[in-house]
């Protein structure tokens, strides 16, 4: 099920309090988060096929690669937690994964549905600007040795 607000997460050393959710897909869940200092982003993930296991292994890998960058168009991630529950009583076995991210207002998705809603046109500038800055995270990421 959904963490109610007010749960208390620990991952890789920070203590986080689950404020609200503010987004889900296929096998996760984002929820809003706090500590004493700042707001975060916690991607709960629940896995049981091994297929799903790999994506977000990967996933991690990937994210944990890109850690060090520090750059203003790449979400920092500050850590996973990771729960195994062993297969019984019917249930298969599954794994939770508790990703801690940097807290965004907002996203590209949602600015771009907020215009469409609004019949609002991007201004190509605008567009433009907002393409640079994809390329140069993607660039970025890609002139890391491995590339990612």
């Amino acid at each position: 099920g959904l963490l109610p607000p007010g749960t208390n997460l620990s991952i890789n050393k920070k203590n986080v309090k689950i404020i609200e959710k503010i987004g889900e897909g296929g096998f996760a869940t984002v929820y809003s988060a706090k500590d004493n200092q700042r707001k975060y982003a916690v991607k709960h993930c629940k896995c049981q096929s091994t297929e799903q296991i790999e994506l977000i292994d990967n996933e991690i890998e990937v994210m944990e690669k890109c850690a060090t960058l520090d750059h203003p168009n790449i979400v920092s991630y500050y850590g996973t937690s990771k729960k195994t529950y062993e297969a019984r009583d019917m249930m298969p076995r599954r794994i939770e994964y508790f990703i801690l991210l940097e807290y965004m207002d907002s996203s590209l998705i949602s600015y771009i549905k907020q215009h469409q809603q609004q019949n609002k046109i991007l201004p190509e500038k605008k567009l433009f600007m907002l393409f640079l800055d994809i390329v140069n995270g993607l660039n970025l990421v890609h002139l890391q040795k491995p590339p990612i």
